[in-house]
């Protein structure tokens, strides 16, 4: 097939498809849509590696009014925040390759997908919180202390972490504030989940030079780093960070900013702890920790077609990178 380009178009009420390819045609999976806040204006989610995203308002599931771009990074992944509130009342995306392919329109995100549910979650109750007044964690880690309401990690030679809490689940948020008093070498402050028996685990880092990265084990003894992205950092007061993780999808938050939404590419997993952690020559200072265990989280699931493309994505980004 020859390329095929489409791009800021206006596509709307067709019987069918907005844009429709003969199968194994499309050679662009359309980008998965993971958080949207039309208010906002905040859409973000993840496709092909170094692809250009176009951002459409639709009122069914194609492509009414145009409303943006934003090139995808190299893991795939893209935030667009417009500024301004999206025309909706649907969202769908497409997604380019090498200006000569484009995708078929996204699965438009339903009000009550899963971030947008997790999120109206975190306006109740906590499973779990604490302002660190206190000890009641265990065994301290090495070199781990309290220190006027805030845990304090000072690392040099030694890495060094803290399990802050045990909530068994695959879908939970998280919320704390965090500050990097002390810096040598790019030194990173982070916050994990990992469950021992089934040799999962993923960490969020946070850099004094606000780049964060999100880095995966893989057994025995490989780390890969799934996703990365910029922040504001704040010198002169606390900087608050939120998780949301809901099966295989997540979601991170710094100073009530979306930096990034992806999938986790191993899929989904129960996770057993939460914890903190600091390498690389840093102090980092932990306070108000939450936790709400999501179990029970109610959310539109994406239709089976659409779950099925959602494997793939991870391949299109390590094939086109």
């Amino acid at each position: 097939m020859l390329g095929l380009v489409i791009t800021e178009n206006s596509i709307f009420g067709n019987g069918g498809k907005g844009i429709n390819y003969l199968e194994n045609d499309a050679e662009v999976e359309p980008p998965a849509i993971i958080y949207h806040d039309l208010e906002e204006g905040v859409v973000s989610g993840q496709t092909c590696a170094g692809c250009e995203i176009e951002i459409l308002s639709t009122v069914q599931n194609e492509g009414d009014k145009f409303e943006g771009s934003v090139r995808a990074d190299d893991f795939g992944n893209f935030v667009f925040k417009k500024g301004k509130v999206f025309s909706g009342p649907n969202l769908t995306a497409i997604a380019i390759y090498n200006k000569n392919r484009t995708s078929e329109f996204s699965n438009p995100p339903s009000s009550n997908s899963a971030m947008r549910a997790a999120l109206a979650m975190l306006e109740g109750e906590p499973t779990y919180q604490t302002s660190f007044d206190v000890w009641e964690f265990g065994g301290p880690g090495e070199n781990v202390t309290i220190q006027n309401g805030k845990m304090i990690l000072p690392t040099e030679k030694v890495n060094i972490g803290q399990v802050l809490s045990q909530q068994e689940s695959n879908k939970f948020a998280v919320q704390f504030e965090f500050q990097i008093s002390e810096t040598i070498n790019d030194g990173v402050c982070s916050f994990g989940f990992s469950n021992e028996e089934a040799n999962r685990s993923f960490g969020v880092g946070y850099r004094k030079n606000e780049i964060s990265h999100t880095e995966q084990y893989i057994h025995p003894d490989q780390y890969q780093v799934i996703a990365e992205a910029t922040y504001d950092y704040y010198d002169d007061q606390p900087n608050e960070g939120v998780i949301i993780v809901v099966e295989d999808q997540i979601s991170v938050f710094v100073n009530d900013q979306l930096i990034n939404s992806f999938f986790n590419p191993l899929g989904s997993v129960v996770y057993t702890q939460q914890s903190v952690s600091a390498e690389g020559g840093v102090t980092c200072e932990f306070d108000n920790y939450k936790i709400w265990n999501l179990e029970g989280l109610e959310f539109d699931q994406e239709d089976k077609e659409s779950q099925v493309s959602q494997t793939n994505w991870w391949t299109c980004v390590t094939q086109m990178s």
